[in-house]
């Protein structure tokens, strides 16, 4: 047995998703710190990734699919039923999961 370990790999979020349960609309804020960056690089598009937002249900519906551009982003909610959701945040080669639940 022996249950030790170092500790797990676990992509760092720093998405924050409210309000949840939520029945209208639904807050993404980026809240990544800024990083470092150095005045003589020069960013190219490619370096700059969109962060996609993907709500789907268990079964894989994909019922909204939008593209973040800005630090925050809200989805509109007033279409769908009522019940459980999970948002999928793209950002890059990282997939964030947020369990979402839509109560009217």
């Amino acid at each position: 047995g022996g249950g030790g370990g170092g500790p797990l790999l676990v992509a760092e979020d720093y998405f924050k998703v409210f309000p949840n349960p939520s029945g209208v609309y639904l807050n993404i804020s980026n809240e990544k710190p800024d990083e470092a960056t150095d005045s003589k690089i020069i960013t190219s598009e490619k370096s700059i990734h969109k962060i996609v937002l993907r709500l789907i249900d268990a079964k894989g519906n994909i019922y909204i699919e939008e593209t973040m551009d800005n630090m925050d982003h809200t989805l509109d909610l007033k279409k769908l039923n009522n019940g459980f959701y999970i948002l999928h945040i793209l950002d890059g080669d990282k997939t964030h999961v947020k369990h979402i639940t839509i109560q009217k």
